[in-house]
């Protein structure tokens, strides 16, 4: 995995959480930062293992809070290939993924994120292939 700053790195969090945060009032719930924990590769994590991180709160959990658990973790190398393998198994698969599949995957983990979301996540591509998605994982830009 290539290296990212931290401002590069918290750049695209800064980014993310702005997508989740759907009322813009500068939080987000668990489900959201979940999506957000898995969306910049930093690796599998329950709802309750994230929970315990932010002090057992689901609801009202600002950026700040977000930050200061995320600079505690790194993005997992390897995270790239399956992350792409899980989002296309449901697929026909042509190789690349698009924003329904993200939305599928995300109903399948049991949390909500809208087309228009997916959409945003996946800025500015309008699909996914292999070494896209490792790009973005990487913290490099297609």
């Amino acid at each position: 995995m290539g290296v990212v700053s931290k401002a590069t790195e918290e750049s695209e969090i800064r980014e993310f959480f702005g997508v989740l945060d759907e009322q813009k009032v500068g939080l987000i719930d668990l489900a959201a930062f979940r999506t957000l924990w898995l969306g910049m590769g930093y690796g599998r994590v329950t709802k309750s293992e994230l929970k315990a991180k932010v002090g057992g709160k689901v609801d009202n959990i600002s950026l700040q809070e977000i930050l200061a658990v995320l600079r505690k973790h790194r993005r997992k190398e390897s995270f790239a290939k399956p992350f792409f393998d899980l989002i296309a198994a449901g697929t026909a698969s042509n190789g690349v993924i698009t924003p329904e599949d993200l939305q599928r995957l995300a109903r399948d983990a049991g949390d909500s994120v809208t087309l228009d979301q997916a959409r945003a996540m996946m800025q500015p591509n309008e699909e996914w292939t292999k070494q896209d998605l490792e790009s973005l994982m990487s913290g490099s830009h297609f």
